[in-house]
């Protein structure tokens, strides 16, 4: 038998996989809370550690973490604004810089604040584009007019369709029947209740 945890994000949304010893060091540095866990007579049934710990199952991180693939999973409404995230930047832009229209992968993206920070700037879908390495380091603290550039399209805030409700609800379900098809891995009964929060509601 062979022992993984469930790892969610700050907010909720289920992010990987891991081994229970990664997920251990996490806690004790503080860097996740427990939210599902087996008893200590599973592991003196089946286990003989030397420190008797209960075993999670479900951890949250107490920080937000991108996800390690585009699919980001919040919880989604028809006709909402969605929520302001990297990987949204990078889609909403079409992968290119908005400063010099630069193809860019999503890990090789920056996403530069057009009122910067410095003097007040949010991270809005208003005030954030998809940037390259060069015009990022161009711009730095300063306004548009400042850095005497232009934007190549005006940004503006997606709102959630039918479409990509169903496309999310697809890789929850995909997660799900790959869950189901593990192997000899403890505790993962436990994961649903979490997995199932993720699927959001159609109509």
């Amino acid at each position: 038998m062979t022992e993984h945890v469930l790892v969610l994000n700050q907010g909720g949304d289920f992010l990987y996989v891991e081994p229970w010893t990664d997920s251990i060091k996490k806690i004790k540095k503080k860097k996740a809370e427990v939210l599902a866990e087996l008893s200590d007579k599973y592991l003196r049934d089946v286990h003989t550690f030397a420190d008797a710990e209960k075993m999670p199952i479900v951890i949250r991180l107490m920080y937000f973490m991108y996800p390690p693939n585009k699919g980001v999973f919040f919880d989604l409404r028809e006709g909402q604004t969605e929520v302001v995230s990297r990987a949204g930047i990078w889609e909403r832009d079409k992968h290119m810089c908005q400063y010099c229209g630069k193809h860019l992968e999503l890990s090789d993206m920056h996403w530069d604040h057009i009122y910067p920070q410095s003097l007040g700037g949010v991270d809005s879908w208003y005030n954030l584009v998809c940037a390259c390495s060069k015009c990022n380091t161009k711009k730095k603290n300063k306004t548009l007019e400042e850095a005497r550039m232009k934007l190549i399209r005006k940004p503006y805030a997606p709102i959630v369709t039918k479409k990509k409700i169903s496309r999310k609800r697809q890789e929850v379900m995909n997660f799900i029947k790959r869950m189901k098809g593990m192997k000899n891995i403890v505790g993962k009964e436990g994961w649903l209740s979490y997995i199932y929060m993720n699927v959001p509601l159609e109509g």
